[in-house]
């Protein structure tokens, strides 16, 4: 704690806001029941806005372990829910969770869906989390059930249906009457809606990016993504969030009682069985109920974090030590900057000496590595490479067994199609787990419009020079900043000369692509 309230920590993190273009932060720490807080920079760059204590931030994926305890209530409650217990086939208690085979439908269970062992894809869209359930029969999986760790949002909003369905009340009741209230986080919301509602919008921060070319900032604000609820879409403050952090050390209720921490802590599935790119004196880590859990010299550390466009958050608290962390802030930056701070406030916890910390240099190698680099776009692995973050630097490095055509690997040149070749590919395509989209023609080339989407985007398609059908599509974030290529294809009817199918390589696991029919031209 001393040396979180020096000189040393408060330079230490204004040069990692620096180097990774973080406008915002906030740390808080809990040790042995005392806390304390520090903010720093920005919550809003135009107009200009201190970032406080009080600023609220969009915690993203940190929101999956308020959903693994918020399941674990209801199982515990074996008084007004006696069905709904860990090993249950969800498909028996909430009838419209159906997946694409029968076998798969009656075997997943809470456990499965609440640390991505289902092998289903993530397929993001534009949905609420009924439709999100409804929608899960018509996608095809990626992997067998129970053989690989997935990265899943759609089965934590499932798990958040689940619950509303089973309470008859919304998702964002629960969370205010069962966890939020009686934990005292009075700042805490689902949804941006919530904290207006609530009086709170002043104390919403803006969401950031970097854009390396125009060497500036372009804001985004929190998004309103209700098809995330389960998932992520909590909106917070450092402090409150603390609060989170030291119920979970406490297991003395109101809300997490013994029974209920270890539950959400028990093992599930391995984030990383080959173990790969493990630090030091760090063990494999493992997923709970909306957690992961490793070791570290020893010391159970419990943790997750979160990012989506514009904010980056992170909690970690070693449970039998009384010691935790929170890191929230207001740009992609925010993954490397919470996973360093929160890495070396660890060690200064544990006195680990310093010539046993070699994370920090590597870093900023890493850093100015980066800075140089084109940008690339986020995946989610978990904790170390959820929604694009850096990992803490305990914990094990993202095992990426993704086969997705990356930018630095797909170099072959396109070739321009004159207008009346493109309108033949033009209209609405429609499948019936990834939704709709619409091919029309922007500066000479296909273009696909998908800022509608949970993970906003737009796609631009380009014939490849070897002829026929096949394309490379180029996959961009809202902002422009970060993109991605892909493999995309169409199947053409012979007699009319127009297209008929598009297929485009939406899931980089999957190793087929996903085919939308043409609907209307």
């Amino acid at each position: 704690m001393d040396w979180f309230r020096s000189p040393d920590f408060r330079d230490r993190a204004l040069h990692l806001m620096k180097t990774h273009h973080l406008p915002g932060l906030c740390v808080a720490v809990v040790q042995d029941g005392q806390t304390a807080s520090l903010a720093l920079g920005h919550a809003s760059l135009d107009p200009p806005v201190e970032c406080t204590p009080d600023t609220l931030f969009d915690i993203a994926s940190c929101s999956k372990s308020f959903t693994g305890v918020a399941v674990a209530l209801l199982v515990q409650d074996e008084e007004h829910h006696p069905r709904v217990r860990w090993d249950t086939p969800v498909n028996e208690i909430l009838l419209e969770f159906v997946l694409p085979d029968a076998d798969s439908t009656r075997s997943v269970t809470l456990d499965d869906i609440v640390s991505h062992r289902t092998g289903m894809p993530r397929a993001e869209r534009p949905d609420t989390p009924q439709t999100v359930t409804q929608s899960l029969r018509h996608l095809p999986p990626v992997a067998p059930l129970r053989t690989k760790h997935l990265y899943n949002h759609i089965m934590f909003t499932v798990a958040a249906h689940l619950v509303a369905q089973h309470t008859g009340a919304p998702f964002s009741r629960f969370l205010n009457e069962r966890i939020f209230g009686p934990l005292g986080m009075r700042s805490t919301s689902l949804q941006p809606s919530g904290a207006r509602a609530s009086g709170l919008a002043d104390r919403i921060a803006t969401g950031y990016r970097w854009d390396r070319r125009a060497r500036s900032y372009r804001g985004t604000p929190a998004p309103e993504c209700h098809e995330g609820e389960g998932a992520g879409s909590i909106v917070t403050t450092a402090g409150d969030l603390l609060r989170w952090v030291e119920a979970l050390m406490r297991r003395e209720g109101p809300v997490i009682t013994r029974a209920v921490y270890a539950e959400v802590v028990r093992q599930r599935s391995m984030c990383n069985p080959r173990s790969r790119g493990l630090r030091p004196w760090t063990s494999p880590a493992y997923y709970g109920a909306g957690v992961e859990v490793y070791y570290y010299r020893g010391r159970a550390v419990v943790t997750h974090s979160g990012g989506i466009d514009g904010f980056g958050s992170r909690f970690a608290l070693l449970p039998e030590e009384g010691f935790g962390v929170v890191v929230c802030g207001n740009a992609e930056g925010a993954a490397a900057v919470s996973g360093a701070l929160t890495r070396e406030l660890v060690d200064e916890f544990l006195g680990v000496p310093k010539e046993q910390r070699s994370y920090r240099a590597k870093l900023e190698k890493k850093s100015r590595h980066k800075m140089g680099e084109r940008a690339s776009p986020d995946d989610d692995g978990e904790d170390g490479n959820e929604d694009g973050d850096e990992d803490d630097g305990h914990g094990p490095s993202d095992e990426s067994d993704s086969d997705s055509e990356s930018a630095a690997g797909d170099e072959e040149e396109t070739v321009a199609l004159e207008e009346h070749e493109l309108q033949r590919y033009t209209g609405r395509y429609h499948h019936p787990g990834y939704h709709g989209m619409t091919v029309q023609i922007r500066d000479g080339k296909l273009f696909i419009d998908g800022r509608d989407r949970s993970f906003a985007c737009t796609i631009e398609l380009e014939a490849r020079p070897r002829g026929g059908t096949d394309f490379r599509a180029t996959l961009r974030d809202e902002m422009g900043l970060l993109e991605e290529w892909l493999a995309a294809d169409f199947v053409v009817d012979d007699g009319a000369r127009e297209a008929v199918r598009m297929g485009l390589r939406l899931e980089p696991q999957l190793k087929q692509l996903i085919w939308f029919e043409r609907v209307e031209s």
